[in-house]
């Protein structure tokens, strides 16, 4: 017997070799390109993820500022009023809770909305991103009739409007600026399918009809509260306290007489 130890064989049925019953196993080759193929279909999601609602225009800043109007717009009048150290933003604030009250009720008798699908998110022939730039609580931005931003700057128009008729004081730039941005929004709306015609009309006359309850209420209680209360032609005047007056009466130089 020879002392060499045998090498160990290669495994029955893995030969090198093109003999045997063996068939040699094959992995699948990768192509590169298969493995840095992009996901079209992720893509196509976050591109209309960041798709903006208003594309960056002239037209598209007026819809924005004309959609945003009654916000900046009631900000404008609270602030004016507190530095002016009067107590009338008070009574414009507590109408504007008392319009949400009336709108509220109106748009849920109409009960006209945005519809939604099984997962939750609008989904609605009438829906667009432009029509909704601030989310109302209580899902009123839901709602398609009435319109709030028609209902809101009528309100302000209206209750703005009322006393410079009365004290016939106007300021007209400001009641174009409003009626400039009213007519704006109104058309956008309309044509990005966020309300009917129906929902503008309708918020334009619960508008009109709440800030002349609401003027008639505030103007009755007290007329200092309510904005544009001074008369151009009538000259502003108030009366003066109460003073005392010491007064001594001469005579050829002498005093004669103290009071």
């Amino acid at each position: 017997m020879s002392s060499s130890q045998a090498l160990p064989g290669p495994p029955s049925g893995t030969g090198a070799g093109t003999g045997g019953g063996g068939s040699a196993q094959t992995k699948p080759v990768l192509n590169r390109r298969d493995t840095l193929k992009p996901n079209t279909g992720l893509f196509k999601h976050i591109i209309n993820e960041l798709k903006p609602a208003i594309p960056l225009s002239g037209g598209s800043i007026l819809q924005l500022l004309s959609s945003l109007s009654p916000m900046y717009l009631s900000v404008f009048f609270i602030l004016s009023s507190i530095s002016n150290g009067d107590l009338k933003w008070t009574m414009f604030l507590a109408g504007l809770v008392f319009l949400v009250f009336i709108f509220s009720l109106a748009a849920m008798t109409t009960d006209a909305k945005f519809e939604k699908n099984s997962d939750g998110k609008f989904d609605s022939s009438f829906y667009k991103r432009e029509c909704n730039f601030v989310s109302f609580p209580y899902g009123l931005s839901e709602y398609t009739i009435p319109n709030f931003n028609s209902t809101a700057l009528s309100f302000i128009f209206a209750y703005i409007y009322l006393p410079m008729v009365q004290f016939e004081s106007y300021n007209l730039v400001l009641l174009a600026v409003i009626i400039v941005l009213f007519f704006i929004d109104a058309v956008t709306k309309v044509m990005n399918g966020c309300t009917p015609i129906v929902g503008i009309l309708m918020g334009l006359a619960i508008g009109w009809i709440v800030a002349y309850l609401w003027y008639l209420i505030v103007a009755g209680a007290n007329s200092n509260l309510i904005y544009f209360n001074n008369s151009n032609t009538n000259p502003i005047c108030s009366r003066p306290n109460n003073q005392t007056f010491k007064c001594k009466v001469y005579k050829n130089g002498e005093i004669i007489h103290t009071m």
